[in-house]
């Protein structure tokens, strides 16, 4: 592989945010933290995805783009930028897939649970306007137009497993969910970090997800 990386275009949410700024090893581009995804060495050399940022430790970034990822891990890029020899298991970037799907699932939960999130179709039609709309891979090409012609969201997420959706609200499938339009501070957060964690998903998942 050539020793030049360019990173392939990505459709990013225009989330505006006066957060920190870190540099990508591989792109060496400055972008905002939501952006990239920091990584570790476990005491015992196993690297480690710091996708809460909250591990001590010397520590790299790297955007959150799949390709990105799996560029970094050839080459012993990792090693080179930690300063220290690491192990990589062989499902590494399945495994991330996977914990980037469970936080995004828990914040989903998390804001039906505060009531900034209504699940179905049927709810959302008789709701006000709503800031933000996901969409299962599933949904009817005809409803989904209808509702966002009713419902007029600011966003819109399409492609989200509606195996998701439905686990969220006890269900086995789900088509839709929409954010609610809120003037609280704290629950404006909440649909910050829900689109940032949504960016990440789609980075790092794999091209059979659905996305």
């Amino acid at each position: 592989m050539s020793s030049s990386y360019t990173i392939p275009e990505l459709g990013k949410a225009n989330i505006t945010l006066s957060g920190p700024q870190r540099k990508c090893i591989i792109t060496g581009k400055i972008a905002d933290k939501a952006d990239l995804i920091r990584f570790v060495a476990s005491p015992d050399g196993e690297l480690i995805a710091d996708t809460d940022n909250k591990l001590g430790g010397r520590g790299v970034w790297v955007s959150a783009v799949r390709v990105t990822i799996e560029y970094a891990i050839s080459g012993n890029r990792f090693s080179r930028h930690l300063k220290q020899a690491v192990r990589i298991s062989d499902n590494f970037l399945d495994n991330l897939d996977r914990r980037l799907a469970d936080q995004l699932i828990g914040r989903l939960s998390l804001m039906r649970k505060v009531g900034v999130l209504v699940i179905g179709g049927g709810k959302l039609r008789s709701q006000a306007l709503l800031t933000g709309l996901l969409i299962a891979n599933d949904a009817s090409p005809r409803e989904t137009q209808q509702l966002i012609n009713s419902c007029q969201p600011d966003w819109i997420e399409k492609g989200i497993p509606s195996a998701w959706l439905g686990q969220i609200s006890g269900r086995t499938s789900v088509a839709y969910a929409g954010v609610l339009r809120t003037a609280s501070l704290a629950e404006r957060r909440l649909e910050t970090l829900l689109r940032i964690e949504l960016g990440r998903w789609r980075g790092v998942a794999k091209a059979d997800n659905g996305i």
